[in-house]
């Protein structure tokens, strides 16, 4: 009944949750037994809209051990690390969750920008060559392919997939930024110029375009 579940701790938690009221929620959700995984899962996500990943990752991680292998658990963990500032740690579950969707794109470029952050650029095209055979017509994962590439020094790759992207998406300032600085390394100062140019007349906001603009020049 609506009276019993308002007396529940957990139901008090969606309740407060749904509502945005989330330092009420997390109340609600730390009365709840420890062995419930998914008041641990909403505590965690709780946690994460408090802006407190560390207590984020606690709950997360208690949740993943009561219910392994499910993909909400393993998704929240994995951004609790990153947001916690433990890349290497959001790896596992990021992994794990692309492993468990094996046509799903998502995971796949969720776990190249992981890699990206624990600094591992190499692993990181890898994620992302696999989210792009998954979704071919999404631009960004060529975008997230080319950074890789330059991270690794590869510029002929990450221009190549620069070029991609922008054939899919002409209006991403990112990849015109990021073309800019491939060809920069590779000394196409006229073309490079080009890109942060277009870069900086899609995101005027942004000081990075013209910054390296002037370096073109």
């Amino acid at each position: 009944s609506f009276f019993a579940k308002a007396r529940n701790p957990y139901w008090f938690g969606r309740a407060q949750f749904s509502g945005k009221h989330y330092a009420s929620a997390r109340k609600g959700f730390r009365k709840c037994k420890p062995s419930d995984a998914m008041a641990s899962l909403y505590l965690g996500r709780t946690c994460l809209e408090l802006d407190d990943p560390k207590a984020a990752v606690v709950a997360l991680v208690r949740a993943n051990s009561k219910k392994p292998g499910d993909k909400r658990i393993l998704y929240y963990l994995g951004t609790a690390h990153r947001r916690a500032g433990e890349p290497h740690k959001a790896i596992m579950p990021f992994t794990e969750l692309a492993t468990l969707s094996p046509t799903s794109a998502g995971p796949q470029a969720e776990l190249g920008q992981v890699f990206l952050e624990a600094r591992q650029p190499q692993a990181a095209t890898q994620a992302f060559s696999e989210a792009i055979r998954r979704a071919p017509k999404r631009a960004r994962n060529y975008t997230w392919l080319g950074i890789a590439h330059f991270r690794m020094r590869s510029f002929a790759g990450a221009k190549e997939a620069l070029r991609n992207a922008l054939r899919r998406d002409a209006k991403n300032p990112t990849s015109h930024y990021w073309l800019g600085r491939t060809l920069y390394e590779l000394r196409d100062y006229a073309r490079a110029a080009r890109a942060f140019q277009e870069g900086s007349r899609l995101d005027p906001k942004s000081p990075l375009p013209r910054l390296w603009l002037a370096r073109a020049y």
